[in-house]
């Protein structure tokens, strides 16, 4: 994979791109500064994402994007309602990561049920 990544690399180089993105690391938290504690919604964030890491990795995904030394910006979720655990999974099904979520819980399901 990195391979595939330094050859795309190269080839935006060649055509004259400065600069592009390898996307955004979804659920992946910064830390906290010393004395400051999460409110309930992101503490719920950060559970959820621990405890359904079988089906996405976002501190491997974290750790596979850092190798090139990217330019970490952060990504802020906007808006005039108050964030909740709705809108959260109202999100999570319009990227997809549901979709996901199932198809790895159901492989889960399987190694678990039918060894090889």
């Amino acid at each position: 994979m990195e391979c595939l990544i330094f050859a795309v690399h190269a080839a935006l180089q060649n055509e004259g791109y400065i600069e592009w993105s390898l996307g955004e690391v979804p659920f992946m938290m910064p830390s906290q500064p010393s004395g400051e504690s999460r409110n309930s919604l992101e503490q719920f964030m950060v559970a959820t994402a621990s405890f359904l890491r079988y089906a996405y990795d976002h501190e491997a995904l974290y750790r596979f994007k850092n190798k090139f030394a990217p330019i970490w910006r952060p990504v802020m979720l906007c808006t005039s309602r108050t964030p909740s655990v709705l809108m959260l999974t109202e999100l999570a099904v319009s990227m997809g990561y549901t979709d996901l979520l199932a198809y790895q819980s159901l492989r889960q399901l399987g190694r678990w049920f039918l060894p090889v």
